[in-house]
């Protein structure tokens, strides 16, 4: 006998071997279905990155891989943070870093024997996110203009840099009451300070109780209109002032309604508005104000003056004063920026009815407090922080006021 075998047919020509199975793997449907994900840091320096897309799966295993991914992305959004603190406020730009878990960027910020400006970034902001803290005000170490300038030249420096993105910091923005052209030949400076700021190559702005909202159209960039009252109200509610019949809060001018009504509906108080008759050939003068509400509306109370800004003061010690001549027991104040310039901590020393003097610390005022007893620091680098995490993590910074 013979047999013939073809080589043509695999099949035929190699006989079937046992090929061994494979054991099972439970995790092979949750390897499946959770993708695997690189985050290398250049792509979040970058700032072209694109969020990981979360597949839906009914293991609560993949479910935690997922959020341990976007914990793990938003640590690392966090980390190509640059604060780089200005010289005008720095003991906010520590506060704001600190909230952050980060330090300080190094810089030397300083001035010739000429007075001209000298800055230099003494660390790494190459593919950087960088936060440039800077308030509008004047200190012990410069005028308002010495700040502007030196801002602008801290931008300057970050985009010669390449950074990826410069964000400005500045809680009091200068020149923000000069926002229009109400009298011939005037300049709307407010306009030029934002022209120079996109010039120079700002690509975001943060800014905190703007002295108008329409400012924000100044800019053809991101504006960031950050509100204090509700960290205000927080204040006054641990003094007892909620739901209590014993107080009113009261806007000394029309200009402050909206802000008036915001705080009184969070505070549940009533509320009074008042009306300051300006003498327009001086700067910075009321002649008088008048108290618009009903007959004795704020007698036997403690009035409460709710505004954006104190600059000389004289606004609210006029204010003060028609208060007390209707009635009031006493005066605090609440204010968002305390420029507190010329005569104003003699003129809060001097009046008896103004018992208390709330400001945030958009503004130095360790050397306030010094001078003058009644005044009280409230601190708002949490809000900044919380404004610049949520924003370097992609969440809503409308949703932290409401």
């Amino acid at each position: 006998f013979f047999f013939v075998v073809t080589m043509d047919n695999p099949q035929v020509a190699a006989p079937k071997q046992d090929v061994p199975k494979e054991t099972p793997n439970p995790d092979a449907a949750t390897q499946a279905t959770s993708p695997r994900h690189t985050i290398h840091p250049e792509s979040i320096g970058s700032g072209r990155f694109v969020r990981p897309r979360m597949q839906k799966s009914s293991s609560s295993s993949s479910l935690h891989d997922c959020m341990e991914v976007q914990n793990e992305f938003d640590r690392m959004a966090l980390a190509a943070i640059r604060v780089v603190p200005g010289s005008s406020h720095p003991t906010l730009s520590r506060g704001i870093a600190d909230h952050l878990g980060l330090s300080l960027t190094k810089c030397i910020c300083e001035k010739f024997s000429n007075t001209e400006c000298r800055v230099e970034i003494l660390e790494n902001v190459r593919k950087r996110n960088v936060f440039i803290v800077q308030t509008g005000g004047a200190t012990s170490r410069g005028t308002i203009n010495d700040h502007l300038m030196e801002l602008l030249i801290l931008v300057d420096a970050c985009r010669r840099s390449h950074s990826t993105s410069i964000t400005v910091i500045m809680p009091c923005y200068p020149y923000a009451r000069q926002d229009k052209k109400d009298r011939p030949r005037a300049p709307i400076s407010g306009r030029l300070v934002a022209n120079m700021l996109e010039a120079a190559g700002v690509t975001r702005l943060m800014v905190m109780d703007l002295h108008a909202a329409q400012i924000q159209g100044f800019f053809n960039i991101p504006v960031d209109n950050l509100y204090a009252d509700a960290h205000i109200c927080n204040h006054l509610k641990a003094k007892g002032i909620y739901d209590n019949p014993d107080y009113v809060l009261v806007s000394p001018d029309s200009g402050g309604v909206k802000r008036l009504y915001n705080c009184a509906s969070r505070l549940r108080c009533s509320a009074v508005i008042m009306h300051k008759q300006r003498d327009h050939t001086k700067s910075s003068k009321v002649d008088k104000t008048l108290l618009i509400g009903e007959e004795n509306c704020v007698r036997d109370k403690i009035a409460v003056i709710i505004d954006d800004m104190c600059d000389t003061m004289g606004t609210v010690v006029k204010a003060s004063a028609t208060l007390v001549e209707h009635g009031a027991k006493e005066v605090m104040v609440a204010v968002t920026h305390g420029v507190l310039s010329g005569p104003a901590l003699q003129r809060i020393n001097d009046c008896e009815h103004i018992t208390k003097v709330l400001v945030t610390n958009t503004l130095p005022q360790e050397e306030n407090m010094a001078k003058c007893k009644k005044i009280e620091a409230i601190d708002v680098s949490p809000i900044l922080a919380k404004a610049i995490s949520t924003y370097m993590t992609g969440g809503s910074i409308s949703a932290l006021f409401q």
